[in-house]
């Protein structure tokens, strides 16, 4: 501990006041032994930050005056801090009373900076690889829309909608696609955009391994007719090509890429400026082909705390046990659900049917509400009926998942549900870079899963359907859901695409293949001078969109 904490610990106890402890008392309550608070009694003493007069003979007491001026220099040193991004880190090792006294000081401490043009918003957690290639978990996914951009974007409203392409058309019946960039783009260390590097960067999503390459199996080759032109040559005709090429692994990179997970450079809105342990610095491109960012910069925080202090503009509130108003809450469309590894078609559909009913939601919970199918707008997906009583054919069955958030409400329920008929659970946590490498999954007889649907519905469930949950199917049922896909690229209209999807999940729930659990919602707590907070589909906000009001309304 420096001097300066133990210098607060001091003033927090006997405040500015002479106070005539002893020794002993004041070793208690710097939690040292008598020598060594004597020692840093004078050393306090020599910085001038308190007079001590140590009492001399029998009954004769020592006299204590502490001065305020240690505390500038604890605040000087959690500026450093602050800068360094190592914040976090000091937080979770000091006491409690400690703590709450930095998160007091911090807004004061922050006001420095212009509150008009920076806002400052936690992460729950450290981040992982922010390489578009192995981007594979909800947080880094949308950092990634922020930091770089894609060929084509989704608009809920207007369906695709050009970004670095101004124009694309489909050829030969949807088996290549030609695509033209708008002129004169850069990325942020001012290399150029060219066909040429998105040709390399959809070329590396196709040969690299990652959680995306499947999608991009079926591009035999990229041409570039010239710098601002290139044509994409499919194996089979591919309706969702264009789709594929809004998802944040599509996003184009430079042909450069040193450290590049750590020190991403793309041609977003915002580039990353500076990276600490504890702390990301976003920077807006002021001349970004979609109009720069209405803030200047942001800084992402990395707090894994209960609960967040106050000087933050912009929290997501994702654990319960807070308060919160209903009508705060977001619904993104998706769900929890579990896959059923059982390849005996009637023992599955029994023990889905017995996990099914009653739900293990209730409707009146305040975060969640029982799923009936993989999206809330669809009709419930008819399964078997559960009997009064069910026997597996097994003692004991195993359930994995990769780090689901939701997985400490719901894992207890499916263990008492899967007791009442004589199964014990065991449950194996996996590492979640499984996930992001694009290794195969392991194999358990249940799977917990949580999906949360982007702005492109359609893609989106082209991306599910095709991507956790195939990979879990016996390899016969895979390739059933292979053709079937495959036969949803090749049709050309959305409203044959999105009934195609609908199907197939319905067929997964019905053959007991799928259980779905429930649908999550989040809360979105924007600072009432915040406006521009809008979540999209997934619950994250496009940072580009936020602006400071200047005043105590709440956000339009």
């Amino acid at each position: 501990m420096s001097l300066a904490r133990y210098f607060q610990k001091l003033y927090q106890t006997y405040g500015e006041q002479p106070v005539q402890p002893g020794l002993p008392e004041l070793a208690a309550q710097l939690c040292v032994s008598e020598r060594h608070a004597r020692q840093l009694l004078g050393r306090m003493q020599g910085e001038g930050w308190l007079t001590w007069q140590a009492g001399r003979g029998r009954g004769v007491r020592s006299t204590l005056q502490l001065h305020g001026k240690a505390l500038q220099q604890l605040e000087q040193e959690l500026q450093q801090l602050l800068q360094q991004g190592a914040l976090s880190q000091v937080l979770q090792r000091l006491p409690a009373a400690e703590r709450q006294q930095w998160l007091d000081s911090l807004p004061r401490l922050l006001a420095q900076h212009d509150a008009g043009s920076r806002l400052r918003i936690p992460l729950p957690r450290a981040l992982k690889s922010l390489d578009p290639l192995t981007v594979a978990f909800w947080l880094e996914a949308n950092l990634v829309r922020q930091l770089f951009d894609r060929l084509l974007e989704a608009d809920p409203q207007r369906g695709l909608v050009g970004s670095l392409a101004h124009h694309w058309e489909a050829q030969q019946q949807g088996q290549c696609w030609r695509f033209w960039l708008r002129p004169r783009l850069q990325f942020h260390d001012g290399s150029v955009l060219d066909s040429a590097a998105v040709m390399e960067t959809l070329l590396r999503l196709r040969d690299e391994p990652g959680p995306a390459q499947w999608q991009y199996r079926h591009l035999r080759r990229v041409v570039c007719h010239d710098a601002l032109s290139f044509s994409c040559e499919l194996e089979r005709p591919d309706w969702l090509w264009p789709h594929c090429l809004t998802n944040g692994p599509a996003s184009i990179v430079p042909r450069r890429r040193r450290q590049f997970g750590e020190q991403p450079v793309g041609s977003g809105p915002w580039r990353l400026l500076q990276r600490h342990p504890g702390r990301l610095l976003l920077q807006a491109m002021p001349h970004h082909h979609r109009g720069a960012p209405l803030l200047e910069q942001i800084e992402l925080w990395i707090l894994d705390l209960p609960d967040y202090p106050a000087p933050f503009d912009l929290v997501w509130q994702r654990e319960e046990g807070q308060p919160v108003h209903k009508a705060g809450l977001h619904w993104p469309e998706g769900c929890h659900y579990l896959i059923l590894g059982e390849s005996d078609d009637q023992r599955r559909q029994q023990l889905a049917a017995w996990l099914a009913h009653p739900p293990l939601v209730a409707d009146d919970e305040v975060w969640r509400r029982p799923a009936h199918h993989l999206l809330a707008s669809w009709p419930p997906a008819e399964c078997l009926p559960s009997g009064q009583t069910f026997r597996h054919a097994a003692q004991a069955v195993t359930l994995q998942h990769f780090g689901v958030p939701q997985a400490a409400v719901l894992l207890p329920r499916i263990r008492q549900r899967l007791n009442l008929a004589g199964i014990t659970l065991t449950v194996l946590p996996r590492d979640a870079a499984l996930l992001q490498g694009g290794s195969a999954f392991p194999r358990a007889d249940l799977t917990l899963q949580g999906e949360i649907l982007s702005e492109d519905t359609v893609f989106s469930l082209y991306e599910w359907l095709g991507g956790n949950i195939i990979e879990h199917l016996p390899p016969l049922r895979q390739q059933a859901l292979w053709r079937a896909l495959a036969r949803i690229q090749a049709m050309p209209g959305q409203a044959e695409q999105l009934a195609g999807f609908q199907q197939e999940a319905s067929h997964l729930v019905q053959e007991g293949w799928l259980l779905p659990l429930s649908h999550e919602a989040n809360c979105l707590h924007p600072a009432p001078w915040l406006a521009g907070a809008t979540p999209g589909n997934n619950g994250w906000v496009d940072f580009s969109k936020l602006w400071v009001r200047g005043d105590d309304a709440q956000p339009s």
